[in-house]
């Protein structure tokens, strides 16, 4: 007796488009495809998803529709679900526009955020460059300061090398001769100063000036006086004396000036001469009074003569 054909078999041809209906119509909807017909087309970019092939293997093969278990989500490829959700979304109105602006969202609030801190940057640079160029000013002030202060030191120290010279050969000159020779009248006084008393007493502008226009009478005395300030005087500060000592010159005290000490700038600074030599008797004649204001510079080691010979006046006089 012959078998009768199972439907689906090898060679049975004409039963194939049965098997597919059968197939179609007894394979359960695969889960997360709600409204798919289970024997359709795989979706697009989903590769390799033929989800009616196991269905219709198994019916082929004697099984039930009913046997064959729908394939788990951890059987599937991976990330199945999330391009298959990916696709949903773009396949919306809009949804490539709506899906890329979701994807490039970090990514701009990144970008915002390097915007911020480059401005924050360039305006602590902006900062960074004032205070430099802050800086640089003030070193190369304080630069030229310092170079005008070494120039000032530089001159000083060679005016008192001169100076120390000039004191060597005034005492060489005393000790051989024994005396100063005191000058004819007063024009020669500024240049026998110059000469004689060079290093020891120095005479400052004002009095220079004032000694071309000299009316005092007793041009010897005078010399005198300031002789006594460029020797005993001199040695006596040397050796730790203070300011008051006392003249030998018959009439000639030495005194504060009180409100007649006259100022002048002198080795870069402003000073006064708060001593004088004065002569007695109180009166305020040109050719009978005499006064020579004074002071003492330690640095330079020699006396300063600011006015000779007349009284200057102040508002006490």
């Amino acid at each position: 007796m012959a078998t009768p054909a199972v439907p689906g078999t090898t060679g049975d041809a004409a039963a194939a488009p049965a098997v597919q209906r059968t197939v179609a119509a007894a394979s359960p909807a695969v889960p997360g495809t709600a409204g798919q017909t289970p024997a359709a087309p795989a979706a697009p970019g989903i590769a390799g998803h033929a989800p009616a092939a196991p269905a219709a293997q198994e019916i082929a093969a004697g099984g039930s529709a009913a046997s064959v278990a729908p394939a788990t989500p951890t059987e599937r490829e991976p990330g199945w679900f999330a391009r298959l959700g990916l696709l949903a979304r773009m396949m919306r109105p809009g949804g490539y526009a709506a899906e890329a602006a979701r994807i490039l969202a970090p990514a701009e609030r990144e970008k915002e955020r390097l915007e911020r801190e480059l401005e924050s940057n360039r305006d602590r640079l902006d900062e960074l460059a004032t205070k430099l160029k802050s800086t640089r000013e003030e070193a190369e002030y304080f630069l030229a300061e310092n170079q005008d202060a070494e120039a000032r030191a530089g001159k000083r120290e060679k005016q008192l090398d001169e100076a120390k010279a000039r004191v060597a050969r005034l005492e060489e000159q005393l000790r051989s001769h024994g005396h100063t020779p005191l000058p004819n009248g007063w024009g020669d006084f500024v240049g026998w100063c110059e000469r004689e008393l060079a290093g020891s007493l120095v005479l400052s502008p004002r009095a220079r000036r004032e000694i071309k226009g000299a009316r005092f009478a007793d041009t010897p005395l005078a010399a005198r006086c300031v002789l006594w300030l460029a020797s005993k005087y001199r040695d006596g500060r040397l050796n730790g004396a203070g300011a008051s000592l006392r003249i030998e010159e018959s009439g000639i005290r030495n005194e504060p000036c009180g409100g007649d000490k006259v100022p002048l700038k002198w080795g870069g600074a402003n000073r006064f001469a708060d001593w004088h030599l004065k002569n007695g008797g109180n009166t305020r004649d040109p050719a009978r009074c005499l006064r020579i204001y004074y002071l003492w510079d330690e640095e330079t080691r020699q006396v300063v003569i600011a006015s000779m010979p007349a009284h200057v006046r102040s508002a006490l006089t």
